[in-house]
């Protein structure tokens, strides 16, 4: 999952408050203003691709409405529900009471992800190629694997040798799904990622650029990333990914590692 600070499932929307500083901004040289920073507006990207609506409320537009102030102020009020409104696309009015949520995976599925499942010692590999077939089933082991990751931790697990994600027909959405899963505070560093043989495009390449440099500076390096037969994918996605591979080579544990991207048969 994502940490957010405000969900509303009934609505499939989340609130996010932007407050000032690195954590959210950058000076964009170019413009001579305040933007969003990658990493804030890659997780908009991933809520969006989850089917969340995603409302951002900047600390400085409302810093002279009282947000502290308790009752809220009406302008605040008034604030906050113009913006969510349209961001919903519709009145709070007449709101419905349910939203959909994507299935929890059945036993079945339980079973078939923890047969590709292989713990040795302090390390896990998944070896899922052709095993998910689409994205909604992939976003259901990307919720057995958080639901797991605990007790793999206890076990000794510190880091993904090998996720194999090949031929399962897994398009930008199941890159979100994934880049979500390895972004997490508390994620396993992981050392290849094979991607191969499925329909992912431009979108998911820029999700994946913006994941190699985070975690690049986390000082936790992807290793290899496999896309071979991605044929959604052009070029100058590609280049972007090539050019998050400028901040390789990285020093883990005394040695230094490149990224070795396999692009053969892309188009």
């Amino acid at each position: 999952g994502i940490d957010v600070d405000i969900a509303v499932p009934q609505l499939n929307l989340v609130v996010e408050v932007d407050g000032l500083g690195g954590d959210h901004f950058v000076n964009d040289i170019g413009s001579r203003q305040v933007v969003l920073n990658g990493k804030t507006l890659l997780k908009k990207r991933l809520l969006q691709a989850s089917d969340w609506k995603v409302f951002n409320v900047q600390q400085p537009q409302i810093s002279h409405m009282r947000p502290d102030a308790n009752p809220p102020t009406p302008e605040l009020m008034d604030y906050l529900r113009t913006g969510i409104e349209k961001t919903l696309g519709h009145s709070l009015a007449g709101s419905p009471e349910t939203a959909p949520v994507a299935p929890a995976p059945r036993n079945r599925a339980q079973a078939r992800f923890e047969r590709v499942t292989k713990l040795a010692g302090k390390t896990v590999e998944f070896w899922a190629g052709t095993v998910l077939g689409n994205d909604l089933v992939f976003q259901a082991w990307a919720r057995w694997f958080n639901e797991n990751k605990p007790a793999w931790t206890q076990r000794g697990v510190q880091r993904i040798t090998h996720l194999d994600l090949s031929n399962n027909n897994l398009t930008d959405t199941g890159v979100f799904y994934l880049v979500s899963v390895l972004m997490e505070p508390d994620a396993f560093p992981v050392d290849v990622v094979d991607l191969s043989d499925n329909r992912i495009g431009d979108g998911g390449v820029e999700a994946l650029s913006d994941m190699v440099m985070d975690l690049a500076t986390e000082g936790k390096p992807v290793k290899e990333i496999r896309l071979a037969g991605n044929y959604q994918t052009t070029i100058p996605a590609l280049q972007n990914l090539v050019e998050a591979a400028g901040r390789y080579p990285i020093e883990e544990d005394g040695l230094f590692y490149p990224l070795v991207l396999r692009v053969e048969q892309t188009e």
